[in-house]
């Protein structure tokens, strides 16, 4: 009896010591997606307080027309542009870029990120991290990591470290993992065990719904399949932080049949598009997709964290610019606590001269003087950079 009383103490406390990623739903914030909003909100004034202009003044050899990430450090702002990194200063001052010129680049850039130290650049490619270090204004490669059979399409350095998450989109439906953290020689340090609904054979990938962000001093991130959003703090290790309600209407609506894993494409289903953070708001953006109707509806939600109400953007357009009269804006990324857009200097220029701009009555008159001011020497292939400061 003494033996067996042992054993039991001994199992206890072994299973104690394992890790364990499964949230406690109920100790964490948890938002209803798909219910009603409190309300709709129309001016940028609602979650900004500031906003500014930055023409990026990037040499003439080189041209982009898009702008797929923003990251920023202190006094410098890294653009990724899909095929080339270009770095500024924070006035918009061209430092330098990733490659020369085309035919350097090895592909498309899936994702990329500025280690804590500012002396690292970790850039995604398919299947491989290139990693770079940044010598008086000049980026030196180091290093290749090969990622084997994975692909991620997700990269981040986490905060304090040198240490790298990788996320990765669901293909089979039997990975092991969607989430790891490696160090820079490429060893794996934490693996997030997937826990998915039904294990199968195969499985439609969707591009979307694995979501990284930071906010503050952490590392956040969605899986594709999971309602619960993960903090990696920076020892890293990895704990529930809230949850991102969908009621069971995740990507996959799987049923099952005569024996098989089945997709019931008529059952709706929606997808977190964009999470991003700041002190006092969570935004996230959703798609509510309706498969038997071909139709899907997109939502933009910004979340008080203070009060917990759900305030929701108009679905057709973005936030009025009522701090200067500038376009509308809505984040399209956020760095360091900071909302981040973009614009095409033809674009710009455009909107300064209609009669909106003209007659629009402004909270920062000042603000409004400086746009008329810049937009008289921009040029139309010119990249605006547009920074909000949060509330």
């Amino acid at each position: 009896m003494k033996i067996r009383i042992i054993l039991i103490v001994i199992l206890l406390a072994c299973s104690c010591t394992q890790k364990s990623h499964k949230p406690k739903s109920g100790d964490l914030r948890k938002i209803d997606v798909i219910s009603r909003p409190d309300s709709i909100i129309y001016n940028l004034s609602d979650i900004a307080s500031d906003i500014q202009y930055i023409t990026l003044k990037t040499p003439g050899i080189f041209q982009f027309f898009y702008i797929y990430k923003v990251v920023t450090s202190q006094h410098r702002i890294y653009i990724n542009s899909g095929n080339n990194l270009f770095c500024y200063d924070d006035s918009g001052r061209f430092l330098y870029s990733l490659f020369q010129n085309d035919k350097e680049n090895p592909g498309f850039i899936n994702d990329f990120d500025i280690s804590p130290d500012q002396k690292t650049i970790a850039v995604l490619y398919y299947r491989k991290i290139l990693l770079f270090e940044d010598r008086d204004a000049k980026l030196v490669y180091t290093k290749s990591i090969k990622l084997n059979k994975s692909s991620p399409c997700r990269i981040s350095f986490i905060p304090e470290t040198n240490n790298i998450l990788l996320s990765i989109n669901p293909r089979k439906g039997t990975e092991k993992s969607l989430s790891l953290i490696i160090n820079c020689d490429g060893d794996t340090l934490e693996l997030k065990k997937n826990h998915p609904k039904y294990f199968l054979p195969s499985m439609p990938v969707f591009e979307t719904g694995t979501i990284q962000y930071k906010s503050g001093n952490s590392l956040f991130f969605k899986e594709q399949n999971n309602d619960t959003i993960f903090k990696v703090n920076e020892k890293s290790e990895i704990s529930p932080s809230y949850i991102l309600d969908l009621k069971g209407k995740t990507i996959l609506n799987w049923t099952k049949g005569s024996g098989e894993y089945q997709y019931d494409r008529m059952n709706p289903y929606i997808i977190i598009e964009a999470i991003f953070e700041v002190p006092k708001f969570i935004l996230y953006t959703y798609s509510y997709h309706y498969p038997n109707l071909s139709y899907t509806l997109y939502h933009k939600i910004v979340y008080n964290k203070v009060t917990g109400r759900k305030l929701h953007v108009d679905i057709n357009k973005d936030l009025k610019n009522d701090l200067c009269g500038g376009p509308d804006f809505y984040p399209l990324f956020v760095s360091r606590d900071l909302y981040y857009s973009w614009s095409k200097g033809s674009d710009l220029k455009k909107f300064i001269e209609s009669e909106d701009f003209r007659t629009a009555k402004v909270k920062n008159p000042d603000r409004k003087k400086l746009l008329k001011n810049m937009t008289d020497s921009l040029r139309d292939e010119d990249i605006i950079l547009i920074v909000a400061l949060p509330k």
